[in-house]
């Protein structure tokens, strides 16, 4: 393997190589940068030598790039990116402000979450925090564009993401509950099995909404050797209100899902041996170095 050596590289070498692979030509490079075609040429043939890598196909009229060119590209690319939002870092600490975050959280988790982001918030008055309660949709598509930072979620969602494309952490242990009508005959038990629930109506979410808790539930019965009864989908919990006050189906959720309201209509009654986790998903190239202290703060 070719010993890299970066000792006679300067960094102007790399934003060179950038505008010779944008215009395809030394010429228009030296000229988008106020250098000459010789010097450009001088330098990329230096960077070629020190890296050990063919970037360009030259030919008489144009320059184009190498699969090794083509990557390095793309990697400089998101180096630059990185690199201004440091410099951006930087100057909100100069001003005062050390750190910036967007969180996207569950409407009802903030039954859990929200005292210690209220703490977090009151401790640490010199980063900006901006909190969205969102569906599952909303908070993975913020976070798959780059809207939002941070999302607090159930992890049977994080089924929606490619492994390589997230970080998570496990934040707390949520038992599952099946809500029903105070009136369905299941509704006095103490706790019940996924069998209990195999001639009952089950209320889902539209799989464009969360896939993630359609494919949980359908496991739970495929365990078991049974299918779900299907009355009815919405895009979330929340749409099934209605549904749960009059009857029509039961609903897996959380315990937190409720909290303590409409205790006098629904009832959550718990399934054994059922649990899941409210996790913290953010993105790998996207490293918001506040992250880790709203973890800490949240007991990771």
């Amino acid at each position: 393997m070719h010993e890299i050596s970066l000792n006679n590289i300067q960094l102007q070498d790399f934003e060179i190589f950038l505008a010779v692979a944008d215009y395809g030509s030394f010429t228009k490079a030296g000229e988008k940068l106020f250098v000459t075609q010789s010097w450009v040429s001088k330098r990329m043939n230096l960077l070629e030598s020190e890296l050990g890598l063919q970037l360009f196909i030259r030919s008489r009229n144009h320059m184009s790039l190498t699969p090794a060119g083509e990557y390095l590209r793309e990697r400089l690319h998101f180096g630059q990116n990185y690199l201004r939002e440091s410099i951006q870092e930087a100057n909100r600490i100069q001003t005062g402000i050390s750190g910036a975050i967007r969180i996207g959280i569950l409407e009802w988790a903030t039954n859990v979450l929200l005292s210690p982001l209220q703490d977090f918030v009151k401790e640490n008055p010199q980063i900006s925090v901006d909190i969205h309660c969102q569906q599952f949709q909303e908070m993975r598509e913020d976070l798959r564009y780059g809207n939002t930072d941070l999302i607090f979620t159930l992890e049977y969602d994080n089924i929606s993401f490619l492994k390589t494309e997230i970080s998570s952490a496990r934040l707390c242990e949520a038992q599952m509950m099946a809500y029903m009508n105070r009136m369905h005959p299941l509704a006095g038990r103490e706790s019940i099995t996924i069998r209990d629930l195999q001639s009952e109506e089950m209320l889902l979410l539209y799989d464009h909404s969360s896939s993630g808790y359609n494919e949980f539930v359908n496991r739970l019965f495929r365990q078991e050797k049974i299918r779900p009864l299907v009355s009815q989908y919405a895009a979330s919990g929340r749409a099934h209100l209605v549904n749960l006050m009059f009857g029509r189906g039961i609903l897996i959720a959380s315990k937190f899902f409720l909290g303590e309201e409409y205790q006098n209509q629904i009832c959550a009654v718990p399934i054994e041996g059922l649990q899941t986790y409210i996790t913290a998903v953010w993105k790998k190239d996207h490293p918001n170095p506040v992250i880790p202290m709203v973890l800490q703060a949240m007991g990771r």
